[in-house]
């Protein structure tokens, strides 16, 4: 799986809307709010929070929906892009799409399945040294922390 996928990669058969003759949107554009989709969806059925949209209600939406602008172009928050960009990680996942073979590897070796596949990966599996971290948390203490 890459950013530079178009989200049509993990939507099955619901086509994603395009713009003219601009490139599909892609997992980078949703991951950085420039894919070119309203900000909200609608107005919401009345049911309890956090219950709507389900996956099923984003992608009858997406197909219908017609894109502001070209994907890539203008940044606007959309509050359904990062569901979609969820949804696509998801399916990956689930299909395996995102699953390199180290990755098959060290999964198989942890669970005590011999593979093939360990001495060509072994240089990736390395400890490497541990850092400070790259942002500081929040709350009364903001200093970096190492």
């Amino acid at each position: 799986m890459r950013l530079t996928d178009p989200l049509q990669k993990y939507a099955g058969s619901v086509m994603v809307p395009s713009f003219a003759s601009a490139p599909p949107i892609t997992l980078l554009e949703l991951a950085t709010h420039t894919a070119g989709l309203p900000h909200e969806m609608g107005y919401a059925p009345d049911k309890p929070p956090f219950t709507w949209p389900t996956r099923a209600d984003r992608w009858a939406w997406l197909a219908k929906e017609k894109l502001g602008w070209a994907p890539g172009s203008i940044a606007a928050y959309p509050n359904a892009g990062f569901d979609f960009l969820a949804d696509a990680l998801a399916t990956a996942a689930v299909s395996g799409a995102s699953q390199s073979r180290c990755d098959r590897a060290a999964r198989d070796e942890g669970n005590g399945i011999q593979s093939d596949e360990g001495g060509v990966c072994a240089a990736d599996n390395r400890e490497r040294p541990r850092r400070g971290r790259a942002v500081p948390g929040y709350g009364r203490d903001r200093r970096q922390r190492r």
